[in-house]
């Protein structure tokens, strides 16, 4: 049985914390990435999806990743290497090495603890990393109770291929079982065209936190039966949230699913397994940072843009796997009896999460691994008008003719 409901919450960034089969498309090969360049067909009929600023024709499936064979497709996906900092600051090191695989038709992510001298004592240096240079995002030394992020896990991404805004996107997927574990199957925004952090946005198609039996402090429970889709946006000072939320009695580790975001120009909204169809934001509402509660000097930047900014910009996709951070397990929740043992404004979360792996670790399985089955991309449909084949010569509109003949040169000056 599942329950399907909407909410919307909001928390604040923690500025404090100093813890550290694609068709239709021209191939252009550059350092072994692919990127799309769909050609256009005449008189198509324009969808609202767009790639790389271009309006897609109608409807049609443009992406499709099957995860066959024995290793990832590197024309599509690039590995995040990386050490976790702002916004999230989860307790990982993004590494390609040992922590994923693709194999029985799925992209596999499982996390893996290092060892407690490396973690307290250790220097962590990533070659090829992705985040800022000579910043603790690619280099870092365990100093006192600044020790390094204690598991080793993976993120993939089509930042460098593959990048779009408005579309259907359906990823299947067995979500991970485990103390503070969580998936990430997101959205990001390819470029911080509202400013960094979360002023420019993110996606998150589906998390379910993997605590077997997790309570808030409201007694409510919100662990692997508990699934939420929606989308994050704030400020320096303040960030909110909109969710849609599910129930399974099963639990969202015991099978695979279809979890699927619809995203228009004026409309986001969620299914799961092609049911329970459930917007965060409808054509008739007002702008979305009205509906998150953004006071006018807060979403000045979001005004620039239409009414679901920053979310009207060229997103890509983005499948991981994290553990702890300051964001996602509120503070004085319980599982299975246990407090959680470290607070999210604390210097010294990290550590205090790694000194309690003797409650945690034991909840770690083979059923800890993220399964991915299939990710695939629709365009989206659109408006058009007029056009050469959709309206047949000699028809009449309330008993006007038809102004233009779809063969003749002067169609469209004959239409205006």
């Amino acid at each position: 049985m599942r329950v399907s409901r909407i909410s919307w919450s909001y928390f604040f960034v923690l500025s404090s914390i100093v813890t550290p089969g694609i068709s239709g498309h021209k191939e252009s090969q550059k350092e072994n990435v692919r990127s799309l360049r769909p050609r256009l067909k005449r008189d198509c009929g324009l969808s609202h999806t767009k790639i790389d600023g271009r309006a897609m024709c109608q409807g049609g499936e443009l992406f499709r990743e099957s995860f066959s064979g024995s290793s990832l497709d590197m024309t599509k996906w690039s590995y995040e290497m990386i050490m976790s900092s702002e916004p999230n600051y989860e307790f990982v090191v993004l590494d390609n090495q040992l922590t994923s695989s693709v194999s029985d038709g799925s992209f596999k992510i499982k996390p893996i603890p290092y060892e407690d001298e490396f973690v307290r004592s250790g220097r962590l240096e990533l070659t090829s990393c992705t985040g800022r240079q000579f910043t603790d995002e690619c280099v870092k030394s365990a100093r006192g109770f600044s020790i390094l992020p204690p598991i080793r896990s993976a993120r993939i991404t089509t930042k460098n291929s593959f990048a779009f805004t408005y579309g259907k996107v359906t990823v299947r997927a067995k979500l991970p079982l485990g103390d503070w574990i969580l998936p990430e199957i997101w959205l990001e925004p390819k470029r911080r065209t509202y400013g960094p952090s979360f002023a420019s946005g993110r996606i998150r198609i589906a998390v379910a936190r993997g605590n077997q039996d997790l309570i808030s402090n409201q007694k409510q429970k919100i662990g692997i039966n508990y699934l939420q889709s929606g989308i994050i946006m704030g400020t320096p000072d303040k960030t909110r949230a909109r969710n849609t939320f599910e129930e399974s009695d099963a639990g969202w580790h015991s099978d695979f699913h279809n979890f699927t975001l619809i995203w228009k120009p004026d409309e986001i909204s969620f299914m799961i397994d092609g049911e329970n169809k459930e917007a965060i934001i409808e054509p008739q509402d007002d702008r979305l940072s009205d509906l998150l509660g953004f006071a006018e000097n807060e979403s000045i930047n979001w005004k620039y843009g239409t009414k679901i900014a920053p979310f009207d910009h060229d997103f890509y996709i983005s499948l991981g796997l994290s553990v702890g951070g300051m964001k996602d397990f509120p503070d004085d929740c319980v599982s299975g009896g246990h407090p959680k043992p470290w607070r999210n404004e604390a210097v010294k979360a990290m550590v205090n999460f790694w000194q309690d792996r003797e409650h945690w670790l034991p909840t770690w399985s083979d059923k800890s691994t993220f399964l991915v089955d299939e990710v695939t991309f629709f365009i989206s449909l659109g408006l058009s008008v007029g056009g050469m084949k959709d309206f047949p010569d000699e028809c009449v509109s309330d008993g006007h003719p038809k102004t233009w003949r779809n063969d003749a040169v002067k169609a469209m000056v004959n239409f205006w």
